[in-house]
């Protein structure tokens, strides 16, 4: 049996394997620059009225604030903004966001995080998939690139 085939096969298969995992670390790359910048979601689509703001930072930051309803003893309730940081990074085309820190301290559980397919992302607007869930989150540029 001549081996050369053989060796010439296994080449080409090297070769496209490299090629497949180079692409998905520049589709990686660019998705997180494509996320650089801040984002809001406004509380409905087309809404003024902003819920959750996000500004992701090239060191691998995410600031922002989360609203939410604060329940009282006498069963009133109050909006409140919560300030929250993570950590985050993508990874094959999925967002990841961890190490949590939320202003007023302990609302989230410690060593807590969230995954996020990158459903599309254009310069003006991203949509996630939530992996816990399965629910889709709409965010839009503060200030659009035009």
């Amino acid at each position: 049996m001549n081996p050369r085939p053989l060796r010439t096969l296994l080449l080409a298969l090297a070769l496209v394997t490299n090629a497949i995992a180079g692409d998905a670390q520049r589709s990686d790359a660019s998705l997180a620059a494509g996320l650089l910048g801040t984002w809001e979601a406004p509380k409905r689509h087309g809404s003024k009225k902003i819920v959750v703001q996000s500004t992701y930072t090239k060191d691998g930051l995410v600031v922002g604030f989360t609203t939410s309803a604060a329940r009282y003893p006498d069963g009133t309730t109050k909006e409140i903004r919560i300030r929250v940081s993570a950590r985050w990074k993508v990874q094959d085309g999925v967002l990841f966001v961890s190490d949590y820190k939320t202003e007023p301290p302990g609302l989230t559980p410690k060593g807590w995080a969230q995954r996020y397919k990158i459903l599309s992302l254009g310069a003006d607007m991203v949509l996630f998939r939530a992996l816990s869930d399965g629910s889709e989150q709409y965010r839009r540029r503060t200030k659009p690139n035009r």
